[in-house]
């Protein structure tokens, strides 16, 4: 009879079983603090809105008709998903002092601007489009992203390629959508005064071989409206910032063609 109730006594127990991994997974998620959490959903979406950004610009890369491939449907879609992208990224902090964010790390790794910018070359009737939009992609990063961006080779050579592009030839609308980027530069530039000396040194392959950004500004200073004084307000703010430095004064007045055409400053 005791062994019979031992025997019963042990089929009773009931045997603890280890949660399966999905358990294991929630209840790790479940220990993330609120604001590891909302990271954690920042990046998912981030890649999420990046993977979708790659399935339209993919079909022109993989074509080699590549002008006869991109719509006005494509180039809406790839616009809204990078700005939404562009709006996390610009709320991102860096985790410690000398590091970057995940998001910043994810762009620069996935060397996502490059992509864009070479899509934006291929979309045939859609370049000035696409142009566009990234002058307005370039001005939100640099005037709202609270990392230092233009350090980075993954956003500047990008940039100075988009930047020699305009100086080359640009619409009106994409004119009025560069002043406002290139005086986001040159704000940037009176707050860090550091990158004065890498962006002077900075140039494409090709067009003007020192400071891009000044010799974007000066045919516009002598423009009426909006646009020329936003014009001549960031190359007050570049001079400015440049009298820091001898040898990028001297190139200014030496090597651009700012005395001739300006009537508004006053030259050496």
């Amino acid at each position: 009879m005791s062994r019979f109730l031992r025997r019963r006594s042990n089929t009773a127990t009931p045997t603890v079983s280890s949660p399966p991994p999905s358990a294991s997974h929630h209840s790790q998620e479940r220990a993330l603090s609120p604001e590891a959490e909302a990271q954690q959903v920042r990046i998912e979406v981030y890649l999420n809105h990046w993977q979708q950004i790659q399935a339209i610009v993919n079909k022109v890369f993989n074509s080699r008709r590549s002008w006869s491939k991109v719509t006005n449907d494509d180039v809406q879609t790839v616009v809204n998903y990078t700005i939404q992208m562009m709006h996390l990224l610009v709320e991102e902090e860096a985790p410690a002092q000398g590091t970057i964010g995940r998001l910043l790390e994810i762009l620069i790794q996935e060397n996502i601007l490059e992509k864009l910018y070479i899509w934006s070359e291929r979309a045939g009737d859609f370049q000035e489009d696409a142009k566009r939009e990234l002058l307005k992609i370039y001005e939100l990063i640099i005037g709202q992203c609270k990392q230092s961006v233009l350090m980075h080779p993954a956003i500047l050579n990008p940039l100075l390629r988009l930047l020699l592009a305009c100086w080359e030839h640009s619409r009106e609308d994409t004119e009025r959508q560069l002043i406002p980027l290139l005086q986001a530069l040159c704000i940037s530039l009176s707050q860090d005064p550091n990158l004065l000396e890498f962006l002077f040194h900075a140039s494409p392959s090709k067009g003007p071989a020192k400071f891009l950004l000044f010799s974007l500004l000066i045919p516009y200073i002598h423009r009426e409206g909006l646009m020329g004084q936003q014009a001549r307000d960031a190359l007050l703010l570049c001079i400015s910032v440049s009298a820091e430095a001898k040898h990028i004064g001297k190139y200014i007045a030496d090597s651009t063609n700012l005395c001739p055409v300006s009537k508004y400053f006053t030259c050496p």
